[in-house]
């Protein structure tokens, strides 16, 4: 697993202190504008309505949930509460959907809208969960 620690600066997210693994878990295929824009879209929205520390893990999956097969996650995880109650069953949906409600909340979801969309453009899926207190958006793409 390669792991870093993301950190914001105006606009602009970068990560850094990269540890772990030395080499790639493996190689995906694909619009590399569309994939650095659901990245993008996922580290803007964990700064923004997430708490510190931001991470970037990236991780082979030998057999996704969803049914991908072999795969690479990219976690972007934060420190924060995560979703809000009422969206936690819609973060299950590929592509991902905040609900009609989602205009009343302080985000409207459209960064994981964006990202879910690029994901299953690409053969994958956006997944949402807590783990060990953080909450992780995981852009699970298929290995090539």
């Amino acid at each position: 697993m390669l792991t870093g620690r993301a950190v914001a600066r105006p606009r602009a997210v970068s990560v850094i202190e990269a540890t772990g693994e030395s080499r790639p878990p493996g190689r995906i295929a694909g619009d590399r504008d569309l994939l650095s824009r659901a990245l993008d879209a996922l580290l803007d929205n964990a700064v923004r309505h997430g708490a510190p520390p931001v991470r970037l893990d990236i991780r082979r999956e030998a057999e996704d949930r969803a049914g991908i097969g072999d795969a690479i996650a990219f976690d972007v995880s934060d420190g924060g509460a995560g979703l809000p109650a009422r969206w936690e069953a819609l973060a299950g949906r590929s592509p991902f959907q905040a609900g009609d409600d989602a205009s009343r909340a302080t985000g409207t979801g459209m960064s994981l809208l964006l990202a879910s969309a690029i994901a299953v453009a690409h053969g994958g899926a956006l997944r949402y969960e807590r783990r060990a207190e953080r909450t992780v958006f995981a852009l699970v793409l298929p290995r090539r």
